[in-house]
């Protein structure tokens, strides 16, 4: 008799794969997306800016907009943009300066986040920025300086934010 946990897992394998592959994809097929790094940045950065300026407020985060009836959370497409700018990015090259161009926009990516408390989203930004640096410089001491850091924002973020210090104990 097969678990939930087991069919769930077989789901995920099944359809992250192929989801996982569609962004090279594009990206090779389309060599222009390769050439906007820059704009995927940007347009990032100012979505999650208008989120944290306009946004309503609900249970204490600012993660929806709303045009007229219809309500969308822009950080979702977002996570794209960045996954395309960090990679039409590192196409360029992996050395130190690329590394440290897009360490500045992850961070303002992540700030944006935090400022919004959507500490889930930060989360879930931090790590692709981390283990998409790891992967393009194959340079470990990126990975574990990341956890390393990451692992130290959380400590911060357990201090500052009440709802973080509930869900923990």
């Amino acid at each position: 008799k097969r678990r939930f946990s087991d069919r769930r897992d077989g789901f995920l394998v099944r359809n992250l794969d192929p989801m996982g592959k569609l962004i090279p994809y594009i990206m090779k097929k389309m060599k222009i997306l390769r050439k906007m790094a820059w704009v995927y940045g940007v347009l990032g950065i100012v979505l999650l800016a208008i989120v944290l300026a306009t946004a309503e407020s609900t249970n204490g985060a600012k993660l929806f907009l709303s045009l007229g009836p219809i309500s969308f959370q822009p950080s979702e497409f977002v996570k794209i943009t960045f996954v395309f700018f960090v990679a039409a990015v590192f196409e360029q090259g992996t050395g130190f300066l690329q590394v440290l161009k897009t360490a500045i926009v992850a961070a303002c990516h992540v700030l944006l986040l935090v400022f919004s408390k959507d500490l889930g989203g930060a989360l879930i930004f931090s790590l692709i920025y981390i283990l998409m640096v790891y992967v393009a410089t194959k340079k470990s001491i990126y990975l574990f300086g990341g956890l390393l850091l990451g692992s130290g924002a959380a400590c911060i973020a357990y201090q500052l934010f009440d709802h973080v210090k509930t869900r923990v104990t």
